[in-house]
C-alpha cells in the first residue's frame, strides 16, 4: 500500500502512520519484527523500528507488568497473571525509546498486546 500524502504550501508530506517498516537485519536485530523486551524496571512488547549501540525504538508498544508463567507467555497461552497496558491507541502511536544499558533481555515474540489486561486479584 502506498503511503498517504498531503500537500501544504506546495510541499508534499507523508503521513507517519501510513509508512510501513521495511523488515531488515541490523546487527543482531531484525527491524520490523515484534519483540518482548525486559528492562531493569519494566517489560515491553512492540515492533522494533530502530536500534543502535545505545538505544532501541519500539512502536505499537505495550508495557507488560506481569506475563505470568514465562513459558506459557512465549507460547501465547492465556494466563490469569497477565497484566498489559498498551501505550498507544488509534492514531496515537508514540515511539518508545529504550536505553540498551537498561535492557536485561530481548526476545522475538509475535504476540499481540493491543488491549488493556488489568491485574486480577
Amino acid at each position: 500500500m502506498a503511503p498517504i500524502t498531503m500537500k501544504i504550501d506546495d510541499v508534499e508530506y507523508v503521513r507517519k502512520d501510513s509508512v510501513t517498516v521495511e523488515k531488515r537485519k541490523e546487527g543482531i536485530y531484525e527491524i520490523g519484527e515484534k519483540y518482548y523486551v525486559e528492562t531493569a524496571t519494566y517489560a515491553y512488547h512492540g515492533t522494533l523500528i530502530s536500534a543502535n549501540k545505545d538505544e532501541m525504538i519500539l512502536t505499537k508498544c505495550s508495557r507488560i507488568f506481569s506475563c505470568g508463567r514465562f513459558f506459557n507467555f512465549m507460547k501465547n497461552e492465556p494466563d490469569t497473571k497477565l497484566e498489559v497496558e498498551p501505550m498507544f491507541s488509534g492514531n496515537n502511536n508514540p515511539e518508545v525509546v529504550l536505553s540498551r544499558s537498561a535492557v536485561i533481555m530481548f526476545v522475538r515474540h509475535d504476540g499481540s498486546f493491543e488491549k488493556q489486561v488489568p491485574a486480577k486479584n
